[in-house]
């Protein structure tokens, strides 16, 4: 990764016993009400974002709440929830957006009528809030990218990967709207929701985002590893420099629920400079040793 950047221009903690039930309630309702909520930031998977702001210290954060009810209704174990809480809580890099808690609530206090529901189970991940939204709004109102303003920004990508990496932590979801922007435009990655750690064992997970997905992962015939956040990248470089997602195997949408496009398994934009054309090649080998790392 260190190498791409300069070519571009460039795990759990212990559980504690759980306390009474009643106590539990009561906790998370006073953690909830250190929060004033304010807008609905976005909603994806499971999950729905606000913004709000610590009573106590004034400060702005964003609210994530995870409906652990609709994680067992589609049969996803609450160790993937627990598994990115941990993973993420662990990090601390300036490319990564900080995860600054935790905590599990039993009623729908937050958003607007349309999201209030009876008997709601949910946990809240309190994050760092990033105010410029993310590369997906960027993209949609610049419609591409140059090459130096997009070197900029895959720069800060990869650190964020570099130190990934080197926790022996693969994201397995990097893309446009998991790549946030802060208050001076800096990149941060968010969402573990699929992440794993590699010295936990072999990764054989489907898993991802049709347009951004790895083939090995699709394939199933071996077991992958970082090598997979690399080719996202590659196919995060082509969006932001050809303004359209990167040319996939048309088995990857198929395994995922993508949408079928007219053109599959087609070349890289010609629109790219030799430089971005290089780059993004390296990046999308089918074969995960032939990588760069």
């Amino acid at each position: 990764i260190r190498q791409l950047c300069i070519f571009a221009e460039r795990l759990a903690p212990r559980k504690a016993a759980k306390p009474p039930a009643r106590q539990r309630e009561q906790r998370a309702a006073a953690q909830m009400d250190a929060f004033d909520v304010g807008a609905y930031l976005g909603r994806g998977g499971f999950a729905t974002v606000y913004r709000a702001v610590e009573r106590a210290t004034g400060k702005t954060v964003a609210l994530k709440v995870v409906d652990t009810r609709k994680l067992r209704e589609a049969g996803v174990d609450r160790e993937r929830l627990e598994r990115e809480v941990a993973l993420h809580s662990t990090c601390d890099h300036e490319r990564i957006v900080r995860c600054e808690g935790s905590f599990s609530f039993t009623e729908q206090r937050l958003g607007t009528e349309d999201d209030s529901q009876d008997n709601f189970e949910g946990v809240c991940l309190v994050l760092e809030y990033c105010s410029n939204s993310d590369l997906r709004q960027l993209l949609k109102r610049k419609g591409r990218l140059k090459d130096e303003e997009a070197k900029t920004y895959l720069r800060g990508v990869l650190q964020g990967l570099e130190y990934l990496h080197s926790k022996n932590v693969v994201h397995r979801d990097v893309k446009l709207a998991n790549v946030l922007l802060d208050d001076n435009h800096k990149t941060k990655l968010c969402d573990f929701g699929v992440a794993a750690s590699i010295e936990e064992g072999e990764r054989w997970t489907l898993c991802g985002t049709p347009n951004y997905v790895a083939p090995e992962i699709v394939n199933g015939e071996t077991a992958h590893g970082t090598a997979v956040d690399l080719w996202s990248v590659g196919c995060l470089a082509h969006a932001l420099l050809a303004g359209c997602p990167a040319p996939v195997q048309a088995k990857a949408r198929a395994a995922l629920g993508g949408k079928k496009r007219s053109v599959e398994d087609g070349d890289i934009s010609p629109s790219l400079s030799p430089e971005a054309s290089a780059f993004i090649r390296r990046l999308l080998r089918k074969d995960p040793a032939e990588r760069p790392s």
